[in-house]
C-alpha cells in the first residue's frame, strides 16, 4: 500500500486532526507543482471513507467529526470533472455513518 496513505490513515485511526490536516495541506500544496502530480483525488477517497468508518465506530469522539467534515470540505475544491467522479463516494460516506 502506498506509504501516503498509509499515513493518513494512521493519523485518522488515532484522531490526529492536527496531523492530518497539515499531511493534506502539503499534499495541495505540492499537486500544484508542476513538476510532480500526486493522485490526491483517490487520496482523498480512500482517507474519507476510513473517516466515515472511524466515526461509525467512535461516534461520541469529536475528532472523528472534525476529520469528515474536513476532508468533505475539501471535494469542494475539486474541478467539476472530479466532483462528478467523486459524487459516488460522498454519498457512500454518509451511509456507511
Amino acid at each position: 500500500m502506498d506509504p501516503l496513505l498509509c499515513e493518513i490513515r494512521e493519523y485518522i485511526r488515532l484522531g490526529k486532526v492536527e496531523s492530518m490536516k497539515q499531511l493534506v495541506f502539503d499534499l495541495v500544496e505540492a499537486k500544484s507543482e508542476k513538476e510532480y502530480r500526486y493522485n490526491f483525488e483517490y487520496l482523498w477517497q480512500k482517507a474519507y471513507l476510513h473517516a466515515c468508518i472511524c466515526l461509525r465506530k467512535h461516534q461520541t469522539n469529536p475528532n472523528y467529526v472534525e476529520m469528515v467534515e474536513f476532508l468533505r470540505g475539501l471535494y469542494e475544491l475539486f474541478d467539476d470533472i472530479t466532483k462528478i467522479a467523486c459524487k459516488p463516494t460522498l454519498i457512500y460516506g454518509k451511509y456507511v455513518q
